[in-house]
């Protein structure tokens, strides 16, 4: 609290370029921090569950904070919801929590020129945290990729109210949470047939997530179709890129087009017959 309350009356603060004094010393606390909010008290469970998300509340404003900090706290709560050493799921339902309201309030305090562009010169931690979870939802590993279909479940209701978000997106996370599953699917298939003990568990876990998180980003296109709200989500974007990979390059927007060339050439022909079934449903 003190340090909050020192950095809040900086004069520097919320300036690019400035180096934060306190965000080693967060590297250490908030993890502290987030077990404590885990913890089998009661009375210390709720006093740092509040304390939390009121961190979670300010370090959101892009202009009070230093940069240094926010990505402090947005890592530990990465590293809590997707780190090998969170085997508590307590502590992983609790990160994904705080992104989802870190994302939240991160959207409250933007203007809706920064939701409509994301490039190089908008560092609007809106954007910054989707291609953040556009990196995990296509990490090798498993962990990584059930936290970001975890937090792309979850923070769905905000980028459904913001069209903004919904025409950038929508499409994008759609084939991010697919390839997700191809990938989950075919690692699953190469585990089960080197030793079938091994298969199952997280993977079974990972694909109830990403279908349903998969039929909730979709039924935002079905609205766009049904509201006739829908031209920038549906056009051909093939006149920005040079090639299909491109064009879910996260600087790139994206169009409906572009995933269902991808879902036909890439899913419903995939041997797979599971994830074969998804991409009909989703074609």
């Amino acid at each position: 609290i003190y340090m909050i309350g020192n950095a809040a009356t900086s004069a520097v603060r919320g300036k690019s370029g400035t180096k934060s004094e306190y965000a080693e010393y967060y590297v250490k606390i908030f993890p502290v921090v987030l077990t404590l909010c885990v913890s089998n008290n009661t009375v210390c469970r709720e006093l740092y569950n509040t304390l939390l998300f009121q961190i979670i509340h300010w370090f959101s404003g892009v202009n009070q904070v230093h940069e240094d900090d926010t990505l402090v706290l947005v890592d530990c709560l990465v590293d809590g919801l997707c780190g090998l050493k969170s085997s508590n799921s307590s502590k992983r339902d609790l990160c994904c929590s705080g992104l989802d309201e870190y994302f939240s309030w991160c959207v409250k305090q933007s203007t809706k020129k920064e939701l409509s562009h994301n490039s190089a010169t908008n560092i609007s931690p809106v954007h910054s945290m989707m291609n953040r979870l556009f990196v995990l939802g296509s990490h090798p590993s498993e962990s990584n990729r059930l936290g970001a279909a975890y937090v792309f479940a979850r923070i769905y209701k905000h980028v459904r109210e913001e069209s903004a978000l919904a025409k950038l997106y929508c499409v994008k996370i759609i084939h991010v949470l697919l390839k997700a599953l191809r990938l989950t699917l075919t690692t699953a298939a190469e585990k089960s047939a080197a030793s079938p003990t091994d298969a199952g568990g997280k993977s079974s876990l990972l694909c109830d997530i990403v279908i349903e998180a998969v039929d909730k980003y979709e039924s935002i296109l079905v609205h766009a179709a049904d509201e006739s709200n829908c031209d920038s989500i549906f056009a051909s974007n093939s006149e920005n890129v040079s090639s299909q990979e491109e064009s879910f390059n996260p600087i790139y927007p994206h169009k409906l087009v572009d995933l269902l060339d991808w879902v036909f050439d890439n899913g419903i022909a995939f041997p797979e017959p599971f994830f074969r079934r998804c991409c009909m449903k989703s074609f």
